[in-house]
Order: structure tokens, then C-alpha cells, then sequence
């Protein structure tokens, strides 16, 4: 059995790899875009500017409200 996964013909390029700074680059702004774009596709509000700030404002505020909320009781009652 011939490993052709290892052979590369000559009609082939060879292509190199990205630097450092194109992969963080890359992976940081595009993994941010790619998940953000999945999210609004699967619910159902990715051309609908008011619903995308309905949605993520209210996940925003109840997020904020339950850290606000641990936060001060922490602090009154010393964690």
C-alpha cells in the first residue's frame, strides 16, 4: 500500500506556512467574525441590525446584572 500522503509529484507547488503575525491576525479577529456570523445565522437575525441589538444587549445586561449583583453581596457580606 503506497503512502501518497507523504509524496508530492512535481506538478504540484509547495505551500508555505503563515508567519506568526498573519496567524494571530487571522485567528483573533476571524474566529470573533466567524463565531458572531454562526451565532446571528443559526437564530435567525443575521440581516436584521435591531434584532441582533436586542438580543445581544439583553444577553449583555443580565450578564452584567448577575455579576453586579455577586459583586455587592460579595462585598457587603465579605465574600
Amino acid at each position: 500500500m503506497a503512502n501518497t500522503y507523504l509524496k508530492t509529484p512535481n506538478s504540484k507547488y509547495i505551500l508555505t506556512h503563515l508567519t506568526i503575525k498573519e496567524k494571530i491576525k487571522l485567528t483573533i479577529k476571524g474566529a470573533f467574525k466567524k463565531r458572531y456570523d454562526a451565532i446571528c445565522e443559526w437564530l435567525g437575525i443575521d440581516n436584521c441590525i435591531a434584532s441582533q441589538i436586542w438580543f445581544f444587549g439583553t444577553l449583555g445586561l443580565s450578564t452584567f446584572m448577575i455579576v453586579a449583583t455577586y459583586l455587592i453581596a460579595g462585598f457587603l457580606y465579605e465574600f
